[in-house]
């Protein structure tokens, strides 16, 4: 004799809480992988670059002259000219060797002119945008030719 086992089909308050459990169990994957994600930048090179208040200093007096006629006074950007500080430049930057960032502004760096300054020039240029993103000047000046100090993983303060 052949048993039929009936089963009630789950009830729609039963699938609310399967899915409410998946999305859930989702969110808690998500959330784990960023803060493993964000233990193993701590944990890597992810590090503040170095650079001194006299190069913020020297930037600051070079920005006037050879950027702020494009990228704003305030590092605000103008037109098509990207902006250097807050969000939109720390996530095209975030992640990044700082060695990436010199190598950007030396080489393209006044528009039209890139390489046209001294390399002291563009590491005081560099660290002036660093400082103005929320980076510490410390006691050990950016030193372009230090290929461990351009191997330093951008990270940006929260």
């Amino acid at each position: 004799m052949v048993q039929h086992t009936h089963e009630r089909p789950a009830s729609p308050a039963v699938h609310r809480l399967l899915a409410l459990a998946a999305i859930g169990g989702a969110f808690l994957t998500l959330l784990a992988l960023l803060v493993a994600q964000r233990a193993a930048a701590e944990d890597g090179n992810h590090v503040t670059p170095t650079f001194t208040a006299a190069q913020v200093e020297a930037g600051e007096a070079a920005y006037a002259l050879s950027c702020a006629a494009c990228h704003g006074p305030e590092l605000d950007g103008m037109g098509a000219f990207p902006v250097l500080t807050g969000v939109a430049f720390q996530e095209r930057w975030d992640g990044r060797p700082l060695g990436d960032l010199v190598a950007f502004v030396s080489q393209n760096m006044p528009l039209g002119t890139g390489g046209s300054l001294s390399t002291d020039t563009y590491a005081a240029l560099v660290a002036y945008i660093l400082a103005r993103n929320g980076a510490e000047p410390g006691d050990t000046a950016l030193d372009p030719a230090d290929e461990d100090a351009l191997g330093v993983t951008l990270a940006f303060p929260e």
